[in-house]
């Protein structure tokens, strides 16, 4: 007989819900200093929209009542299973106790040691270490709390998580089961499956969107960067990151520093944009020195080449004999048919099968690669075989290989043509760069040759007995460190050298700035190219090395082991020293060029209509004695620790001395065009003014990475409760009873 109990009208009339129950049989017992009702089977109450079942209860008051065997607790999608439950009206808690248990919220399920359950609030609490589950999603932490409304899990203290693709370890997450984004607001660590990491004090990631959003501290370190920023917005898919404030990028492997309060990042073409403040730092830790480029905005990108070799024609020529060699014939594909057929008791002797299979690979056919053998046709047809489902099936299956085979044989034929192609594109490369090589290498030998036959017109000024050692020396030099500019640039050491196939780029646009040791430079726009090691200055620029000034419309610096070979000065060049205030000495020509050894000049050639304005001082006093003015073709200037020791005039000088005292006021002291810009020579702190960051690497290499023990724990403690058949893993709804019981209540 089924009894049900409510509150009273005149309690229900009060501030607090009633508690409503039903069970099929009770009786009354002594408990303390009054009686306790017990309810015994379909035992249920409902209390704020949250139904609790039961085998038996006892209700100690109106609202405090002890439920016993299979407890089920629901609230809409909540779900919550447990041996014994503890509930009280007045504080609408619900306590459960089980060995192990489990909440079920939609797709997502929890195992814990210890639950509790505010009907009111809708928050559930848990304790003693918790795994989540849902899908392929998994989520464990030493306690946390459950909020049914929202399918918010907050968990705290040795929070570890995994998907597919990520796994994380924190003090506190907040998952959203709905809407799978986790957020943390205490420090997080993330691996994902390349091992990569990320590193930030407060952030989310949408598993649906598969991005990270990391708000502060953010740091990301993978096989060959590290990179900092206060935040940093991360699309997985789109490999697109967004970097704010405070932005520290360390390449390794290319030896850069980047920085900027603004940046982007495009993985699949590995490219970054720097704005606001951007700055790099190009270093080598062998060499000890470093190159420092500020501008408006910078971008660092990358560029793959072909990489060829003098070798690589012959072999990529040789590749369609190759593949002509591997690709099936068709008496290979008859003897693959044979073999099947004999396997499935089908005739060889079939004509209609071997004409299947040439005509399949008819279309294939190619000089090269197939050599397609057409069928007999002195031989008559063998009488008509009646097939087997069987047979008729191997029949299939051995055309639809031969008709595979016969595709993959074109297809690898079109890919040896397309090699040999871009092997006769590379050969044809190869040859302009021997050629253009060759041209300049002619040409340099011409220089020497006219310098040799004007010797003997030079002044006594020229020194000639040091020009044909220098020049020879010095066309040794070039023609072994020969480079060539633009995007065909590099130097062909001999026939097996190959041409590298990643050319990495740092372009810098706008108020340029840069500063090293032994050069500073500023200009409109910058590009460094690490193919050549070369850096271009661009509209404007001025270059500064030790006490020296020059100017010119383009500036083309090479490098080599972070080191500076040579500098080419094109197109109005004019190179200054400052003596004082009013004296500077002066060289202009067609082109200059300045070469370098242990990063210090020592020799500096003006090639072509050569000017020079020269001030000599007193060796004793350092007062400026003499004033020279030299035309001539083309001038060299050999120096010694940064001090012209000899100057080397060529090609008819035309020259005037004067003492100082005695130069005509109508005479010239400055070149056409010639201006001092010492002022706007950059200083290290101009160029860069940041915090560098030290290398977290090290430390972040020896972070261990989640290994999930609770749910380890749980998982033995499921198995061991399962098999001693004390606890088993229930799954049940509510019964047709308990929605009705629902459906009554509510109608009160």
């Amino acid at each position: 007989m089924s009894i049900a109990f409510a509150q009273s009208p005149a309690s229900s009339r009060g501030r607090r819900k009633p508690v409503d129950m039903q069970g099929n049989d009770a009786y009354s017992v002594k408990y303390k200093d009054t009686t306790a009702l017990c309810l015994v089977g379909n035992v249920m109450f409902y209390h704020n929209g949250t139904i609790i079942t039961c085998d038996s209860a006892v209700r100690y008051s109106e609202k405090h009542m002890e439920c016993f065997r299979n407890v089920l607790i629901n609230k809409d999608s909540l779900y919550v299973y447990g041996d014994r439950a503890e509930y009280n009206g007045e504080t609408n808690m619900a306590y459960v106790f089980s060995p192990l248990i489990k909440v079920v919220d939609g797709d997502a399920t929890m195992y814990t040691y210890t639950f509790s359950f505010n009907t009111l609030e809708n928050v559930g609490r848990f304790g003693g270490g918790a795994i989540v589950t849902k899908g392929d999603n998994r989520l464990e932490a030493d306690r946390g709390y459950y909020y049914a409304d929202s399918s918010v899990v907050i968990c705290v203290d040795a929070v570890e998580m995994q998907d597919s693709q990520y796994k994380l370890k924190s003090d506190s997450v907040v998952y959203n089961l709905d809407t799978d984004v986790a957020s943390f607001a205490t420090d997080t660590y993330i691996w994902n499956e390349k091992g990569e990491m990320v590193n930030a004090s407060a952030g989310r990631y949408d598993r649906v969107a598969d991005r990270f959003e990391l708000f502060s501290d953010s740091y990301i370190l993978t096989e060959k960067q590290e990179v900092w920023a206060d935040s940093i917005d991360y699309k997985r898919a789109l490999e697109n990151a967004v970097l704010r404030r405070n932005i520290q990028i360390d390449d390794t492997d290319q030896k850069v520093l980047a920085f900027g309060d603004y940046g982007e990042y495009w993985g699949d073409r590995e490219e970054a944009l720097l704005t606001l403040r951007p700055s790099v730092i190009s270093y080598d830790p062998e060499m000890g020195d470093s190159l420092y480029v500020r501008a408006d905005s910078i971008l660092l990108f990358t560029e793959r080449l072909l990489a060829v070799d003098s070798m690589a024609v012959v072999d990529s020529l040789a590749m369609a004999d190759s593949l002509a060699k591997a690709s099936p014939s068709l008496n290979d594909l008859r003897q693959q048919m044979d073999s099947v057929a004999t396997a499935t008791g089908i005739s060889t002797d079939s004509t209609t099968m071997t004409a299947s299979v040439a005509d399949s690979l008819h279309t294939a056919q190619s000089t090269d690669s197939v050599v397609v053998e057409q069928p007999t046709t002195d031989s008559l047809p063998a009488p008509a075989v009646e097939l087997t489902p069987e047979q008729i099936k191997a029949q299939k299956k051995a055309e639809a290989e031969a008709r595979k085979a016969a595709a993959k044989a074109e297809q690898q034929a079109k890919q040896a043509a397309k090699a040999a192609k871009q092997a006769e594109k590379a050969a044809a490369r190869e040859a302009r760069l021997k050629e253009k090589m060759a041209a300049r290498r002619a040409k340099r030998l011409a220089k020497i040759e006219k310098y040799e036959r004007s010797r003997a017109q030079q002044d006594s000024l020229a020194m000639d007995s040091l020009m044909r050692d220098s020049l020879l020396r010095h066309a040794g030099d070039e023609l072994a460190d020969e480079q060539f500019d633009g995007p065909d640039s590099t130097m062909i050491a001999d026939d097996t050298t190959a041409i590298d196939s990643v050319r990495r780029i740092i372009r810098a646009y706008r108020n340029v700035r840069s500063y090293r040791n032994d050069f500073q430079s500023v200009c409109d726009s910058m590009v460094v190219l690490s193919l050549d090691s070369t850096i271009h200055l661009y509209l404007t620029p001025i270059l500064w090395y030790g006490s020296n000034q020059v100017t010119a419309d383009n500036i083309d610096i090479y490098t080599a082991n972070q080191q500076i070979t040579r500098v080419e000065f094109l197109g109005n060049p004019i190179m200054a020293e400052k003596i004082d205030s009013m004296a500077y000495n002066q060289v202009a020509g067609k082109t200059i060029e300045a070469l370098f050894r242990d990063n210090e000049v020592y020799r500096v050639n003006a090639v072509g209509n050569g000017q020079t304005l020269y001030y000599t001082t007193d060796e004793a006093t350092g007062v400026v004695s003499e004033f020279m003015t030299i035309t001539c073709g083309d001038i060299s200037f050999l120096l010694a620790d940064q001090q012209i020791e000899t100057i080397i005039w060529r090609g008819n000088p035309v020259y005037s001395i004067y003492a100082i005292e005695q130069v005509p006021e109508d005479q010239e002291r400055y070149l056409r065009d010639f201006q001092w810009h010492g002022d706007k020579c950059p200083t290290v702190k101009q160029v860069f003014d940041r915090h560098l960051r030290p290398s977290r690497r090290e430390e972040m290499l020896k972070k261990p990475q989640p290994e999930f023990p609770i749910q380890q724990s749980i998982n033995r403690r499921r198995k061991r409760l399962t098999d001693s058949g004390v606890w088993r893993d229930r799954d049940e709804t509510l019964s047709p009873e308990a929605l009705e019981f629902i459906e009554v209540v509510k109608r009160r």
